[in-house]
C-alpha cells in the first residue's frame, strides 16, 4: 500500500506583502470613500456605456442602410462638429450654474433622443438620414455634457485627490470602450437595432437616476449680470494671462491632432498591413484599450503624486514612440504586443492632463477651461480628411510613423526645454 502525499505546504503571503496590496487597492480607489463621487463616478460608468454602445449602433445602422463610408463619415461629424462650435458656450455655462444641473439636463436629453430613434425604428419608419440628424442634438449634448463632467470632478473631491479622481475616471471610460461594445453588438445582433438603442435609453435613464443624489454645488466666483458671452471672452482672457493653463491646453492640442487619427487608421493599417480583417481589428482595439485601462489605473494608483509635468511629459513621450514603434510592424503578434504601450501612453497623457489642468485652473474657471480642451475633439473632421488622403497616397505605415514621431519629438523637447512643466507638481 503506498504512502499518501503529504499536502503542498503553500506559505500564505506575509502580513508585510497583504499589508502592501492592501494599501495599494486603498490608493487606487481612494477617491471612491468620498461619498458625492462615488455616486458621480457610478453614474459616469453607465453614461460611457451608453456612449460606447452608440459609437457600435450608429455606425452599423448607417453602413448596414446605405454602404457607404461617405455618409458614415458624414454622420460621425454631424456628431463631432457642434464641438468645435459650441464647446465655449457650454464651458461658460458649466461655471455659470452648478454642474450637476447641467449633467442632468444634458443626461436626460440623451433618454429622449435614443428612445426616440427606438420607436423609429420599432415603428419601421426610420431611414438612415433620421441617425444622421439626431446626431447633431447628440452632438451638442456631447459639447455640453463634457466639460461639466471633467470640471466637476474639483467640486466633489480635495486637490490631493484630483489624479486619483480623474485616473479612476478615464479608467471606466476606458473600460467601457472594452466591454460595452462587445455586449452592445451582441444585443443588435441578438434582438435588433431597436434593442439596441432601447439598451442605450435604458442606461442612460439608471445614469440620470444616480447623478439626481450628486450634491448641487453652488459655482465659485460668479459676476452677477454677465452675459455669456461675457463669460466665454472672460475665459480665453484667463487662459492667455494664464501660461501654465496655456501650457497645458497646447500639450493636449498637439496629441490630439496627431495622436488621435491613429485611430482611423488602424482599420486601413489591419487591412492593407496585417491582412487580419476586422476580427483582427477587434483584438487589437481591444488590447490597446487594456493598456489605457491600465495607464488609467496606475494614474489612480499614484495618489498626490508629486512630479506630475514630468509624469505628463513622459506619458506624451511613450505616446509618440509607441505610435512609430507600431507603424513599422508588419507581424500581427507583435502588433499586439505593441498595441498595449499605444494605449498605455495615450491615455496615461490624458489622465494627467486633464488632473494637472484642474489642478491649476480657478475653481470658477474650470468649465470654461475644460470646454476649451474639449475643442480640440471637434477640430478632428477638418485632422482626419487630410491624413486620411496621406495615408491613401503614401500608406498607412509612413502615415503613422510621421505622426508619430512629432508627438516623440514633442514629448522630448518639452522634456528637455519646457521647464514650467517639469517644475509642476
Amino acid at each position: 500500500m503506498s504512502e499518501q502525499q503529504e499536502p503542498a505546504n503553500f506559505e500564505s503571503p506575509s502580513p508585510e506583502l497583504q499589508g502592501a496590496r492592501r494599501g495599494w487597492l486603498n490608493t487606487t480607489l481612494s477617491s471612491l470613500s468620498i461619498p458625492q463621487y462615488r455616486l458621480f463616478w457610478m453614474s459616469m460608468i453607465l453614461l460611457f456605456a451608453g456612449d460606447a454602445m452608440t459609437q457600435v449602433a450608429r455606425p452599423w445602422f448607417v453602413y448596414s442602410e446605405t454602404g457607404s463610408p461617405i455618409l458614415l463619415g458624414l454622420t460621425i461629424s454631424a456628431t463631432m462638429l457642434p464641438l468645435l462650435v459650441l464647446s465655449p458656450v457650454a464651458g461658460a455655462l458649466a461655471d455659470r450654474f452648478p454642474k450637476q444641473r447641467n449633467l442632468l439636463v444634458c443626461i436626460g436629453s440623451q433618454v429622449v433622443i435614443n428612445s426616440i430613434i427606438a420607436v423609429d425604428i420599432w415603428a419601421g419608419t426610420v431611414v438612415w438620414w433620421h441617425v444622421l440628424v439626431a446626431g447633431v442634438p447628440q452632438g451638442v449634448v456631447m459639447s455640453f455634457i463634457t466639460p461639466a463632467r471633467r470640471a466637476i470632478i474639483a467640486d466633489l473631491v480635495d486637490q490631493g485627490h484630483i489624479l486619483n479622481a480623474v485616473s479612476l475616471n478615464t479608467g471606466t471610460l476606458n473600460l467601457s470602450r472594452m466591454i460595452a461594445p462587445a455586449i452592445g453588438g451582441f444585443i443588435i445582433a441578438l434582438l435588433g437595432i431597436g434593442a439596441g438603442y432601447a439598451t442605450i435609453s435604458g442606461l442612460y435613464v439608471f445614469a440620470l437616476l444616480l447623478m439626481l443624489r450628486v450634491p448641487s454645488i453652488r459655482p465659485e466666483g460668479r459676476v452677477l449680470g454677465e452675459s455669456v458671452v461675457q463669460a466665454m471672452g472672460q475665459g480665453f482672457v484667463y487662459v492667455k494671462r494664464t501660461p501654465v493653463v496655456a501650457n497645458l491646453l497646447f500639450v493636449g492640442l498637439i496629441a490630439t491632432i496627431f495622436g488621435q487619427p491613429i485611430q482611423q487608421l488602424l482599420p486601413l493599417f489591419t487591412e492593407d498591413v496585417l491582412d487580419v480583417g476586422p476580427e483582427g481589428l477587434g483584438v487589437l482595439s481591444s488590447l490597446v484599450g487594456l493598456g489605457a485601462f491600465t495607464a488609467a489605473m496606475t494614474s489612480a494608483s499614484l495618489g498626490d503624486f508629486r512630479h506630475k509635468g514630468w509624469l505628463l511629459l513622459l506619458y506624451t513621450a511613450l505616446m509618440g514612440a509607441a505610435i512609430v514603434l507600431f507603424s513599422v510592424s508588419k507581424v500581427y503578434a507583435l502588433s499586439l504586443i505593441l498595441g498595449i504601450p499605444l494605449g498605455f501612453g495615450s491615455s496615461g497623457r490624458l489622465s494627467v492632463n486633464l488632473a494637472v489642468l484642474q489642478a491649476y485652473s480657478a475653481p470658477e474657471m474650470r468649465g470654461r477651461v475644460m470646454a476649451l480642451y474639449n475643442m480640440q475633439g471637434g477640430l478632428m473632421p477638418a485632422v482626419i480628411l487630410p491624413v486620411s488622403a496621406l495615408a491613401g497616397t503614401v500608406g498607412a505605415p509612413v502615415t503613422m510613423a510621421s505622426l508619430g514621431l512629432v508627438v516623440l519629438v514633442f514629448g522630448l523637447a518639452n522634456i528637455a526645454f519646457n521647464r514650467q512643466l517639469r517644475k509642476l507638481a
